[in-house]
């Protein structure tokens, strides 16, 4: 292998990340950055397909991660296809739509696609075989679920609420969500805490209701914009 080789191989890949939602997009980049160079680009600053992809294309990425909500103001079936087109691998992440919907985005191009609900510690694992580009990963089944919460309470602003629920976690279910924010599979959650595989599950399946979440995505998310971390005690007790 000649020198310059060897510097490919150990180069991190560039990934860009391009989304409605601010928050969900510096959810997915944060993690991704240990590993990956990694450029964000929200929605709302570029407003049309060519505009986005004008930006991708300065970013001159490895891989595109497409993060799709229902507030989105693009097409996404035309972005991939104008991405793809320009030989662009690119990932279709969070509300991809029905079957027919998913079939359309991989028809126009999509590496893969990849459902709201899988937890975050699955979506950056597949964003990044899809980097690296080992053969084609599989395409996950999709299982749908939404990215937002639950109706708000209009007599609490979004960040009080988000506070209020995240105080009331316990500290096994506070240690939970700090681990998801920090893109750990539940197995490796099971393993660092010692319980089961199930137990863990159950434990998230918690956590999202008190936190009216959707999806783990949507949790990590809330946590992050509140700027939150665990308590010493939560993270030291058994």
């Amino acid at each position: 292998m000649t020198t310059t080789q060897k510097a490919a191989v150990h180069r991190p890949p560039r990934v860009t990340v391009v989304g409605q939602s601010t928050l969900v997009v510096e959810t997915i980049a944060r993690p991704l950055a240990a590993v990956a160079r990694v450029t964000t680009i929200p929605l709302e600053a570029s407003p049309s397909t060519s505009g986005v992809f004008d930006v991708v294309r300065r970013s001159n990425p490895t891989l595109v991660v497409l993060v799709l909500s229902r507030a989105d103001v693009l097409d996404a079936a035309d972005l991939v296809a104008e991405l793809s087109a320009r030989s662009q691998r690119v990932v279709a992440v969070g509300q991809v739509g029905d079957a027919q919907a998913e079939a359309e985005l991989i028809r126009e191009g999509a590496t893969a696609t990849i459902g709201s609900d899988c937890g975050l510690a699955d979506v950056l694992t597949m964003i990044r075989d899809c980097a690296t580009l080992t053969p084609r990963p599989p395409r996950p089944s999709v299982r749908r679920a939404s990215l937002c919460t639950s109706p708000p309470d209009r007599t609490v602003s979004p960040d009080r609420r988000v506070r209020r629920n995240l105080s009331h976690l316990t500290p096994a279910e506070a240690r939970i969500l700090w681990r998801l924010m920090h893109g750990c599979s539940v197995n490796e959650i099971a393993r660092a805490h010692v319980v089961s595989v199930e137990t863990v599950r159950s434990q998230i399946r918690t956590v999202l209701a008190k936190l009216e979440a959707g999806s783990q995505l949507a949790a990590v998310a809330q946590a992050w914009q509140v700027g939150w971390s665990p308590t010493t005690l939560a993270l030291h007790v058994a």
